[in-house]
């Protein structure tokens, strides 16, 4: 039986092999190397010609390939040799330490960015276009700490998921989104007003997006893109409107701010169209409700509102929304809103209780919960509805008396919210504190996966650690991005079970 092993030009842990047989048969991979097999599932059925993507590699490695019958087992020819190539130079060094007994077995997925040393004149800052000309990198690591997956691209890597059947989703540089296959080709590309018209070039001089991407009614796509049970795309977008806020007049007049507020939108995946859309700025009035960036002058540097720079009046970056997630079982759409320290529940469809697109409540400091135990987050990431109704989410605690970043989770019950778990990582004597970015996933197990996407050392480098912590608060495994060099930040991690999905 004919086996045909060739190199995926995209990563060097991973090749493309056709596997022609004279009669139809179901067929299977395994990848050998001492201490390390692969095994790719059979996705084809019985037939006479596959085409495999033979995945997760360790790098630098010999492996024999061999083509199985995926229902006897039976070899149907000899192994091929294979060696896998060496890691791409510019990948940050990963460490893993885990306890085998506790931790939750599988891959880690994560972005990776790089990021300047802060120093006495400037704080730390993420590499631009002109020192690194590939500034994302999607990565997954094995539980002994090697890299067996990676993926590039062009321009910044901000959330990314894997599907089901094996597919990413991820949106990138704040405009534009992207699905590909487990070997890194593009299946469906999608693209922001700021990729198609405002600033279709990046700084290089190259398109931001390829062409015949499927554009988008929205004038970006930032920090989170999720596909929908039915099959829509979710997103966050942008948009910018001008207010007057009599009480802050000036001596000249009244003062006039530029607002960039987030919207949530439902897209048609196939055509971009916009299916429905949810306005921040309809929701709260933003004189009445300021939030920590409207009066100081505004957060203009950081994405996406860099893109509105060159607009008049100063824009401010008032909600900056950083994830939105359905909430199926109390029709609701949850948006994290950084700039507020607030959760925000929208209803998702139109039911007995109101309208689409109506505040349902809000969980936060100012919201419509009395907290009866703990204390609020501040500057939050990632809500995560969990099965019985509970919100696990990352508190960066951002501007706190003592700053220190955790995961917490609440339980909610009438207009009462209830801290029932929480839990605060240490560097030696010190809390560790994240003053941006950030994660936290339940894992199957009921351990939790949290995310300290954005560490500042003694030293000015910036590092990101993924722990594993049970419900008891024991850390089970720690990943650690640093190295000597360069700063390094994550924004979110998954733990899957395998690259096939």
């Amino acid at each position: 039986m004919p086996v045909v092993i060739e190199p995926n030009p995209g990563n060097v842990l991973s090749a493309r092999v056709s596997v022609h047989s004279q009669v139809p048969v179901p067929v299977t991979l395994t990848a050998r190397a001492p201490g390390h097999t692969v095994t790719v599932p059979c996705t084809g059925g019985a037939r006479r010609d596959h085409r495999l993507a033979l995945v997760g590699l360790r790098a630098d490695t010999r492996y024999e390939v061999c083509a199985h019958h995926a229902t006897t087992g039976r070899p149907l020819g000899p192994a091929m040799p294979w060696r896998s190539g060496p890691l791409p130079a510019d990948l940050p060094t990963v460490t893993v330490r885990r306890d085998p007994g506790r931790a939750t077995p599988g891959l880690t997925l994560f972005n990776v960015r790089r990021w300047h040393r802060a120093t006495k004149l400037r704080p730390a800052r993420p590499v631009e276009l002109a020192t690194q000309p590939m500034l994302g990198y999607l990565i997954a690591v094995d539980e002994a700490g090697q890299v067996v997956w990676y993926h590039r691209s062009e321009l910044g890597i901000e959330d990314a998921r894997q599907l089901p059947g094996g597919d990413l989703l991820y949106n990138y540089d704040y405009c534009a989104a992207r699905r590909i296959d487990v070997l890194g080709r593009p299946v469906a590309d999608w693209a922001a007003r700021v990729a198609t018209e405002l600033f279709p070039l990046d700084e290089l001089g190259r398109p931001r997006v390829p062409a015949g991407s499927v554009p988008l009614d929205a004038d970006t796509v930032h920090h989170d893109v999720t596909l929908l049970p039915n099959g829509n795309l979710l997103f966050l977008g942008t948009e910018l409107r001008e207010a007057v806020d009599p009480a802050l007049s000036m001596c000249d007049g009244t003062l006039l701010y530029n607002l960039i507020g987030d919207v949530i939108v439902e897209a048609d995946p196939a055509t971009g169209r916009t299916v429905r859309e949810w306005r921040l700025l309809d929701m709260l009035d933003p004189i009445r409700r300021p939030g920590g960036r409207l009066r100081d002058g505004g957060l203009v540097t950081a994405p996406p509102g860099r893109f509105y720079r060159h607009r008049r009046h100063h824009p401010r970056d008032w909600s900056h929304a950083n994830a939105v997630v359905l909430d199926a079982d109390r029709n609701a759409l949850l948006v994290s809103l950084r700039h507020h320290d607030a959760v925000l529940a929208v209803r998702y469809r139109e039911d007995a209780g109101g309208p689409a697109g109506s505040r349902l409540w809000e969980l936060g400091r100012e919201g419509t919960f009395a907290l009866a135990s703990g204390r609020w987050f501040s500057h939050q990431h990632a809500p995560e509805v969990q099965p019985d109704g509970r919100i696990l989410l990352y508190d960066n605690g951002v501007g706190q008396r003592e700053p220190v970043s955790r995961a917490v989770e609440y339980r909610l019950e009438g207009d009462r919210a209830w801290q029932v778990w929480s839990h605060e990582l240490r560097d030696g004597d010190r809390p560790v504190h994240c003053s941006r970015l950030g994660d936290a996933n339940r894992l199957p197990g009921g351990n939790v996966l949290v995310t300290h996407g954005n560490i500042l050392d003694d030293r000015g480098r910036l590092h990101a650690r993924i722990v594993e912590v049970t419900p008891g608060g024991n850390v089970v495994s720690e990943l650690r991005v640093a190295d000597e060099q360069w700063g390094w930040c994550v924004y979110r991690a998954q733990r899957i079970s395998s690259l096939y999905g």
